[in-house]
């Protein structure tokens, strides 16, 4: 009798943990490591962009740091390292970013700080994060549900419906984060369009902790299997 219970219950424990599943992913770029950053342009025919390079002091806590170079018009993206892939859905990202150029975007929310392509090929970009300001500055953001998604990089693009976004994030293959935050503007006393060069710093991806009725449901899954195993 008690199995066929505990059958549903399990059943159900598994599509609470399968959402997201479990995951730890981080980089500081201690001792002059780019602990496997690249960079990448979606821009076709793009030339100029350099990185990243690895620093050994100046990141936060003055400790190690990487930064790229964009020195023509497009976007550049500092880009994860392959493993930093799979369901990420549900998980905690945040990391540090500094503008080391004289001339920053007027209005930063606007700007698609996060990109997250798809297995399905598509890539979504967040926007609305604090960006890069002239020292270090916090970005974090919860890869779920969110209004500041978009289908292209600019807010006048779509926001995704809830089954591409799950789609995306549930078959993750590249994680970007923008490294081009110069306004470049006609007469710009470093040229037209640069040079513009961000770093980045103590960079995390986490999966959730799952909320206390997930928690609660997986714990009366285990006492099943323990009553199972008792009979």
């Amino acid at each position: 009798m008690l199995l066929r219970f505990a059958i549903p219950i399990l059943s159900l424990v598994f599509t609470a943990s399968a959402w997201g599943g479990v995951f730890s992913f981080s980089s500081n770029f201690e001792g002059g490591n780019t602990e496997g950053w690249t960079i990448y342009t979606p821009i076709q025919n793009y030339v100029g962009g350099s990185g990243p390079v690895a620093q050994l002091v100046g990141g936060v806590g003055n400790s190690g740091y990487i930064h790229a170079e964009d020195t023509a018009n497009g976007f550049l993206y500092f880009i994860a390292p392959a493993s930093w892939s799979g369901n990420l859905q549900g998980g905690l990202f945040s990391f540090y970013l500094r503008n080391q150029s004289p001339n920053l975007f007027t209005d930063q929310g606007s700007q698609p700080t996060v990109r997250i392509l798809g297995a399905n090929g598509t890539a979504l970009y967040y926007l609305n994060l604090p960006g890069a300001g002239g020292d270090w500055t916090l970005n974090q953001l919860t890869l779920g549900q969110s209004p500041n998604w978009r289908v292209g990089p600019g807010l006048a693009n779509a926001v995704p419906d809830n089954l591409l976004l799950s789609q995306v994030l549930g078959d993750v293959v590249q994680i970007g984060i923008l490294a081009d935050w110069v306004s470049r503007y006609a007469g710009h006393p470093l040229g037209d369009f640069g040079p513009d060069i961000t770093g980045l710093d103590n960079v995390s991806l986490t999966s959730a902790i799952p909320e206390p009725g997930t928690a609660l449901l997986l714990f009366g899954g285990l006492a099943a299997l323990y009553f199972i195993r008792r009979r």
